[in-house]
Order: C-alpha cells, then sequence, then structure tokens
C-alpha cells in the first residue's frame, strides 16, 4: 500500500495542466505525506505531516473530495486558457487533460484509513471525508457551461471599473484567496449559494451587503468572483455618480455572453440626492426589461442606504410620509440583505489565529492575542481589516 501511494506522490508531479494546484498547500503536504508513505522511516515525521495536511484541508473544507474540486475550478489551468485564447485546444493538451483528471480523481477518492495503514500507526490521527465524486465526468459538465463567443475585453480580465461610458479593465487586482477568510462562513455560504445560482440562469437576486466597516463585505464578493471567473462571472465597479448612466451600462451588457456583477461600494445617499433614483428604477426592473445577465451587489456601512437629516424629519410638507418612505425604503428594494456585524473577541482572535497559520506566523499564541488586543484598541475596534493590518505589521517587522 505504502509504494502505490508514493507512485501516486510521483505521479501528481507530472501535473502540467493543472500544475498550479500543486502550490496548494494542502495539495503539496499531500503529496509529500503519499511519497513518505513508501519511503519515508521516522514514523513522528509522518505523524507531524499528515496532522499539517489535515489542518490545511480543515481550513477550507474538510471533505478531500469537495477540496481538490474547489481548487481545480477556481485555479487557472493550460486548458481553459487555450480555450479562452482561440476557442480550442491543441490535442496534447486534451490529452493530458484526460489524463490527469483520472489521476485528480483518484487522489480525491484517498481516506484517511489508506494512510494510517501505510504508516502503520493505529491511535487517533485527525480524519476527513471523501464523497463518490467522478471528477472527470464532473469537469467535462464544468467546462460545457464556459463561453464559448467572443467577449472582447472581457476575456482578458475578470475585474473592471466602469466610467460612466465604458468598463476599463482592471490590470493586477489585489483579490484575497478564499482559503485566506475565517468567519463569517454563514454570509459567504449565502452569497456564494446565490452566486451559483445565478450562473445557473436563474433570475439575479440583488444583494445588499451592510454592517460595520471593515468586516470583509467587499472582499469577500470580490474573492468569489475569482472563484467562478472560469464560469464566465465578472465583475464591474461602478461609482456613485455614474449610476445614472446605469440603463446605458447594462444595455451595454446585455448581448454579451457572460455574467456580470455590478459592485457599487459603500453605498449612501443624502435625502436630497436623486441619484438613488435610477439605482431604484433599475432593481425593480423598469430600466431594463428582463435583466438576466447582471446582478447588483452593493455595500454599505448603514442599512438604510438614504441619510435622513433633522430637518427632513421636521418637514412640514403634506408629502413627508411618502417622501420618507421612497427614501428610506431603498434598501428594501434589494432580494436579499445580508449583515456583516462587528467581531467578538473571540471571534477575533481566531481571525488573528488563522491569518498568523496562513503566513507563517510563529509567536507565541498568548503573546500574539495580547499584541493583536492592543493593536485593535489603538485602532477603535476589531475588525477583520485590523486583524489583517496587524498580520501585516508583525510579517514588516520579522523582515
Amino acid at each position: 500500500m505504502g509504494k502505490k501511494l508514493a507512485q501516486l506522490s510521483s505521479r501528481l508531479n507530472t501535473l502540467t495542466v493543472f500544475r498550479p494546484i500543486l502550490e496548494d498547500p494542502a495539495i503539496k503536504k499531500l503529496k509529500d505525506l503519499l511519497w513518505l508513505c513508501g519511503y519515508g522511516e521516522d514514523v513522528n515525521e509522518i505523524i507531524s505531516l499528515y496532522s499539517d495536511f489535515v489542518a490545511h484541508l480543515y481550513q477550507k473544507n474538510p471533505d478531500l473530495s469537495e477540496y481538490l474540486w474547489e481548487i481545480l475550478t477556481e485555479t487557472d489551468n493550460l486548458y481553459v486558457e487555450n480555450y479562452n485564447k482561440k476557442g480550442q485546444v491543441p490535442p496534447p493538451i486534451q490529452e493530458a487533460l484526460q489524463e490527469e483528471l483520472t489521476l485528480l480523481n483518484k487522489v480525491a477518492q484517498l481516506t484517511p484509513e489508506e494512510i494510517k495503514s501505510a504508516i502503520g500507526y493505529h491511535e487517533y490521527l485527525p480524519t476527513w471525508q471523501t464523497r463518490t465524486k467522478d471528477i472527470v465526468e464532473e469537469y467535462r459538465r464544468y467546462l460545457a457551461q464556459l463561453p464559448q463567443k467572443d467577449c472582447g475585453i472581457f476575456e482578458k480580465a475578470v475585474f473592471f471599473t466602469y466610467n460612466g461610458k465604458e468598463p476599463l479593465p482592471v490590470n493586477q487586482p489585489e483579490i484575497p484567496k478564499l482559503s485566506h477568510f475565517f468567519g463569517y462562513q454563514e454570509q459567504r455560504q449565502l452569497i456564494g449559494k446565490t452566486l451559483e445560482s445565478f450562473l445557473k440562469g436563474n433570475k439575479p437576486m440583488d444583494l445588499l451587503l451592510y454592517g460595520d466597516a471593515g468586516t470583509g463585505k467587499s472582499s469577500t464578493v470580490k474573492a468569489l468572483v475569482k472563484h467562478h471567473s472560469q464560469q464566465g462571472l465578472r465583475l464591474v465597479e461602478i461609482k456613485k455618480d455614474h449610476l445614472e448612466s446605469l440603463p446605458a451600462l447594462l444595455e451595454f451588457l446585455a448581448p454579451i455572453p457572460l455574467n456580470f456583477i455590478l459592485f457599487i461600494d459603500d453605498l449612501s445617499f443624502a435625502s436630497a440626492d436623486d441619484r438613488f433614483a435610477s439605482l431604484k428604477a433599475t432593481l425593480e426592473g423598469s430600466v431594463v426589461t428582463q435583466r438576466k445577465n447582471a446582478l447588483i451587489c452593493a455595500t454599505s456601512n448603514r442599512r438604510h442606504l438614504v441619510q435622513e437629516s433633522l430637518k427632513d424629519r421636521q418637514d412640514e410638507s403634506v408629502h413627508l410620509n411618502d417622501m420618507l418612505q421612497e427614501t428610506t425604503g431603498l434598501s428594501g428594494r434589494f432580494a436579499l440583505r445580508i449583515a456583516f456585524r462587528q467581531p467578538s473577541k473571540e471571534e477575533f482572535l481566531g481571525i488573528v489565529d488563522h491569518l498568523a497559520q496562513v503566513w507563517g506566523i510563529t509567536l507565541d499564541r498568548e503573546a500574539l492575542h495580547q499584541q493583536a488586543e492592543a493593536y485593535a484598541l489603538e485602532r477603535n475596534g476589531r475588525s477583520p481589516r485590523v486583524a489583517q493590518q496587524f498580520i501585516a505589521q508583525r510579517l514588516h517587522l520579522s523582515s
């Protein structure tokens, strides 16, 4: 059994189409573990590597089959790159794809029992799940969903900004990996399922993400868009100043065989601001009928997007009530409203621990927590952004 697992490790070294997945921390640990199952002599070293692999797996998904499937679909590869650029793939790459998918299907079915048997270790070790999943057939279906028509500038990038006239590609955007996120799992899952439904051709369910600053609203959306980019998902960020030209943008995007997230970050209006009317009309469907390939996603630090002044509430106009309902009800036009709250102390320190592990910070846990809490106090509160800034500072000090 051990020699067969080591052979599997050797075969992983031959990956070409899917070679980028070998940089994934869990897959890298697994490959090394399989090799040691056949040729390792130090049981303690093997057990330590086993636990390192499972720890990385648990950070994202304790199901190895699903974990592998997720990185296959979120990581760029030679097959998809050739397909997107040329509309066809050379035969050698097609052959390599088939062979590599067959190999990865075997890896996806590995069980903890097989590894423990090869090690000859009979005490407790953490486990993981596997499920019957034909990766070869699943990936064929996945490829069939990729866009097949000319998509113009949208073939060159995933993220765009809108200048009021046309979308412009964002070169080398800094997008966090989904594996770097910790906490807010319920919010991420709900947003992810909404995007998956949208990509399957269902009606766009517009999203409003609201809550405390620095809680990861924008980065969550962008990370999920990157994750689904090979399925034809793109993000176009719109500034509030350009909302009046939103109908023109929707008309421009309608014939393109891709799906778009129209992203409005940090959205809010003054009560006298008429620009919210364009957004309200679009959300209600009165600007562009049967909007199919564009989903609006906005973030805000406020649940009610229109700020009411004291003067508004003291206005003695006959239409006061109508005006207030019109302005404060904009958030109600979004199909889904998802709250991001400031983390508790325990949640904040959990985020710090997770990021410290991701970036290889080995500081004593108690000292790390004390420094993180002091850092948060200096910045007037705990948040995922503050945790990330703290870890960045630690990395800088240790470099």
